[in-house]
């Protein structure tokens, strides 16, 4: 997301974020000249960021010693390829790998994806274009690049306006399962991480549970949860392990501009007041950066393989919450506070009565908890969108 703002603005911007909001330490990181911290694999190898501009994004909105104690430093040392990488969790993830200093980094692409989030770090990544429905390009493609490690965030159906029903099933299902056999084939392939959705649950007045039935309402769940099945069938097989990560209300620095916080802080930070409706629509947030840290350790920890996690935060929230909190963050960061201008649009009629991950297993299993309150997690990514212009 881009805001408009001249030189003497941003900074000033900019500088009372870190003033107000982050801790001693983060703000040091923020303004100072950042120490970058080692990070010891398996291999007692020290991996580190230093070939990276210190002033990088990635070092301001993800924190890097988390990711890195989280499994990171073991994927840096592996070839990791990341499907979708253009996209919204994709590109978070290739950016957390290039910050932690990952030197074989595939990120797979279709001709004609937009590749504007990867700009800072493309000169870090091999660039495949392939289009995951042609099975003979795929097979070309991971017999070429042999990839230790998959994650698997290619997706078609999942932001506004995409709604070719034949698209969305050729990409999300026969995609799926054109990686899946390539990758058996060529057997280089360790364990395949592969990105769901809890829209594959459907409507539930319960927290959501990864051993619950599906309820799939539209044809994107179902082609998702279709192509969590294929995952599992492949795993089954037992010539590649696979999970897959159900990923919930995402947000953060790399989301789409049409969705609802970057819509948000475009009007506020331009001074005019954003049109919402009534807020109550459910929903669980997740900051991206938590959402890669498990990621992280799904990829790395043994007990996850054959199973499926949510990546919620795990709490009841609303659309309403994320408003008002945008709305406190950008009058502490600028002095002004803009109310917005609710009810400006009427509700959709199939919003569902509750939308909330249960966090139990990804909890136990893998320790996972999410670190970043809401406020905190807007707080970042006000922050990125002063900083993206420079």
């Amino acid at each position: 997301m881009s805001v408009l703002l001249d030189v003497e603005q941003h900074d000033h911007l900019l500088q009372r974020i870190v003033a107000i909001h982050l801790s001693p330490r983060r703000r040091a990181g923020l303004i100072a000249p950042w120490a970058p911290p080692a990070y010891a694999t398996t291999a007692d190898r020290v991996v580190s960021a230093l070939e990276m501009s210190p002033d990088h994004a990635a070092f301001r909105w993800l924190d890097l010693d988390v990711l890195a104690g989280s499994g990171g430093s073991d994927l840096v040392g592996r070839k990791v390829m990341v499907t979708g990488a253009t996209g919204f969790i994709g590109a978070a993830i290739v950016h957390a790998l290039a910050a932690l200093g990952a030197k074989d980094l595939v990120a797979l692409r279709r001709r004609s994806s937009d590749t504007y989030r990867l700009r800072s770090v493309a000169g870090l990544l091999e660039f495949v274009e392939v289009d995951l429905r042609n099975a003979a390009e795929v097979r070309e493609a991971i017999r070429r690049t042999r990839p230790e490690v998959v994650f698997h965030c290619a997706v078609y159906g999942g932001v506004y306006g995409q709604a070719d029903a034949e698209v969305i099933r050729a990409t999300t299902v026969d995609g799926t399962a054109n990686l899946l056999t390539a990758l058996e084939e060529d057997g280089s392939c360790e364990l395949l991480v592969n990105s769901g959705s809890s829209s594959e649950y459907g409507a539930s007045t319960e927290p959501m549970r990864e051993t619950q039935s599906l309820g799939a309402t539209s044809g994107y769940a179902a082609a998702k949860a279709e192509a969590t099945v294929l995952c599992q069938a492949a795993h089954a097989r037992g010539r590649i392990a696979t999970a897959t990560v159900r990923p919930f209300s995402t947000y953060g620095p790399l989301e789409e501009s049409n969705r609802l916080l970057p819509s948000l802080l475009r009007a506020l930070l331009a001074g005019e007041a954003p049109k919402v409706g009534s807020g109550r629509q459910p929903r669980d947030w997740i900051y991206v950066g938590d959402l890669v840290e498990l990621y992280f350790r799904v990829a790395t920890q043994p007990g996850a393989r054959g199973l499926v996690f949510n990546g919620g935060g795990g709490r009841d929230t609303t659309v309403r919450d994320m408003v008002e909190t945008a709305v406190e963050v950008v009058a502490e960061t600028t002095g002004r506070r803009i109310e917005p201008a609710w009810g400006a649009f009427p509700d959709r009629p199939d919003e569902p009565p509750r939308w909330c991950a249960d966090m139990t297993r990804a909890a136990d299993l893998l320790g996972f908890r999410t670190r970043t309150d809401l406020h905190t997690g807007v707080v970042r990514t006000v922050a990125f969108a002063l900083d993206s212009p420079r």
